[in-house]
């Protein structure tokens, strides 16, 4: 082999080696500008997103976010909801129920896209005075309304009282499909959410006994 034919076979050599090692470069820029390319239709994606939530929190009511769905509280103060001591509702109260608060969820879990409702009874610090039968009967009175469920703490009426609600909202068409839970607090948290302390002598008050509702998703 002539020294022409050696600088010709080592140039080929040098050639194949720098292609060999051009080839993973390749692939990595591509690779790289396909990854850059999807985080740009990403950020894209999630910058319509945002100007979505912007526009639907424009039209939304003053205060509201869709990422946080308010919060629906009803005090004794504004409508009386129950009897003393009672888990059942009143008249006004079932009426408030349909004409008011059912409207407003199906408003807001449109608005918010909520599958969950979720309802806590609050009362005041007053001494529930009769006997609880929940631990036998609480389960048969989930199923079947003509149960008679008795409270013998503030837990046990918030909780019955949420109860009572979930029962009225799930028995309204409006809100089919819906997932339903019923919580009580109790006397333990004031309306501006402070944790309580215990009354000396405890007195009726119609702002502590409430009903709040929210919603959520469940997944």
């Amino acid at each position: 082999m002539t020294g022409q034919q050696d600088d010709r076979a080592l140039s080929m050599m040098n050639a194949a080696v720098s292609l060999a090692l051009l080839i993973p470069l390749l692939l990595l820029m591509t690779a790289h500008r396909r990854d850059i390319l999807d985080m740009g239709r990403r950020l894209n994606a999630k910058d319509k997103q945002i100007e979505d939530l912007q526009s639907r929190n424009q039209a939304a009511r003053p205060g509201e976010w869709l990422d946080q769905p308010p919060v629906i509280t009803v005090s004794e103060a504004q409508v009386y909801s129950f009897a003393s001591g009672r888990a059942d509702l009143t008249p006004e109260f079932t009426q408030y129920i349909a004409r008011t608060i059912v409207p407003r969820l199906v408003q807001l879990a449109g608005v918010y896209a909520c599958d969950v409702i979720e309802v806590i009874g609050h009362t005041d610090e007053q001494t529930v005075r009769s006997s609880s039968n929940l631990d036998r009967a609480l389960l048969n009175g989930f199923r079947r309304t003509s149960t008679q469920l008795s409270p013998g703490s503030n837990l046990d009426l918030g909780f019955l009282r949420a109860l009572a609600v979930v029962r009225a909202l799930r028995s309204d068409g409006r809100l089919a499909g819906k997932l339903y839970y019923s919580y009580s607090a109790g006397q333990t948290i004031m309306p501006d959410g402070q944790i309580a302390g215990p009354e000396k002598d405890p007195q009726p008050d119609a702002s502590r006994r409430r009903i709040e509702i929210r919603l959520r998703r469940s997944r």
